[in-house]
């Protein structure tokens, strides 16, 4: 198998706790696709949006008996509370209210080319 361009074998990388947010590859790349003709204005390829080398990654933790976790995004917007009390629970973190809940507002830094990506996601 080979081993993706990022170092694994850093000891570091090692010893986190991994985890995996997965999405519907039709709904992930047809979004990513939709970004990266609105920003980029260039030729799309699919090849590149990374999910190759996510199996890559997986794959090699479970070579190494490492049980990445994996979180489906569908789950998270059904039950993000469930979802994040129970992610908590694995990584040995306390669930905090404020995960799930805070104050809707707009935030500059997501701009690019002086349009607002709130523009992009209603298109």
């Amino acid at each position: 198998m080979g081993i993706p361009e990022i170092s694994l074998s850093n000891p570091q990388f090692l010893e986190m706790t991994h985890t995996f947010l997965i999405r519907n590859p039709e709904k992930s790349i047809r979004s990513l696709y939709k970004a990266f003709k609105f920003f980029m204005d260039k030729s799309f390829d699919k090849n590149r949006v990374g999910l190759t080398q996510s199996k890559q990654i997986f794959d090699f933790l479970k070579d190494l008996n490492k049980q990445p976790i994996v979180i489906d995004s569908d789950d998270v917007i059904n039950d993000p509370e469930g979802i994040l009390k129970k992610y908590c629970e694995l990584i040995g973190e306390e669930f905090k209210e404020e995960m799930i809940q805070w104050e809707a507002k707009p935030i500059n830094e997501f701009k690019g080319t002086n349009v607002a990506i709130s523009k992009l996601m209603v298109q």
